[in-house]
């Protein structure tokens, strides 16, 4: 079948599956064919743009959407898709991410990518489904938001519960009783969604306010300034990883369940090379 684009979040891969798709079902068909039908005026353009060598601009993107034949709703999508893997600005991608969400027709998130972006779209998502794996804990809409520190309303509480049995996180065993089907969770460290860039978007936000008014003996601010090789870099990224991972492990295991705290272990760049 022809690749339907509102199922791509990447145009270039999008166009990559086009071209093969075309030449399957006509080996004549070629990078020429399809500048010819958009108008292009180098048979190389497609080639470079897959390859990311090349953008493309706003009358290129009419052009190619001529040579794709792409029609109706698909019109908007693809646009947007463009602007979206082009762009470099998070705050701008973030927007473009949940325009693209919503012009979608039918055409879902896989599994992994809705439950990611879900539950990671709104932080107190998360302490909430830890919370709720708290034993004996009575997980009333006013007791959760009575020990949430930062406000929520009565509303997006229940919808959080909500949308954590939806995705199949929580399970009520009896009225106002929950518990974590999955316990601890963790994300694939390959995951590069919008979702992840929100959630943490959100978390550094909540710190700076800990930060400033959370007392010393409840929380633990440290921070290093090192040196580094880019050749070494994976290294300390895969120690931070394991770090992470190794904390989680050691709450599951010590189930002393009383508070519920962030960490945030934060590896990044403060130079930039000389040109």
């Amino acid at each position: 079948m022809e690749p339907a684009v509102q199922s791509y979040m990447d145009y270039r891969i999008y166009l990559q599956d086009f071209y093969q798709f075309k030449k399957g079902q006509k080996s004549s068909y070629s990078y020429r064919v399809f500048a010819n039908k958009g108008g292009l005026g180098s048979p190389s353009h497609l080639k470079m743009v897959i390859d990311g060598k090349r953008n493309l601009s706003i009358a290129s993107i009419a052009r190619y959407k001529s040579a794709l034949g792409i029609k109706g709703k698909d019109n908007e999508y693809f646009e947007q898709l463009v602007f979206f893997t082009q762009s470099q600005d998070l705050e701008e991608k973030n927007r473009l991410f949940n325009r693209l969400i919503t012009l979608r027709s039918g055409v879902a998130l896989g599994k992994l990518d809705l439950s990611q972006y879900e539950f990671l779209s709104q932080w107190f998502n998360v302490a909430i489904y830890v919370m709720l794996g708290i034993s004996d804990f009575r997980a009333t809409v006013d007791n959760i938001g009575m020990r949430l520190r930062y406000k929520v309303s009565p509303k997006e509480i229940a919808q959080s519960i909500e949308l954590l049995i939806k995705l199949g996180l929580v399970t009520m065993v009896e009225k106002d009783q929950y518990r974590q089907v999955n316990g601890a969770l963790g994300t694939d460290d390959r995951v590069r969604g919008m979702a992840i860039f929100k959630y943490h978007q959100q978390m550094l936000e909540l710190a700076k306010s800990s930060l400033r008014y959370d007392s010393l003996e409840e929380r633990e601010f440290a921070g290093v300034t090192i040196s580094v090789s880019q050749k070494d870099l994976p290294t300390f990224k895969e120690k931070v990883r394991a770090f992470r991972k190794e904390m989680n492990e050691l709450a599951t295991m010590l189930k002393g369940e009383e508070e519920i705290y962030q960490i945030n272990i934060q590896l990044f760049p403060l130079s930039r090379k000389l040109q």
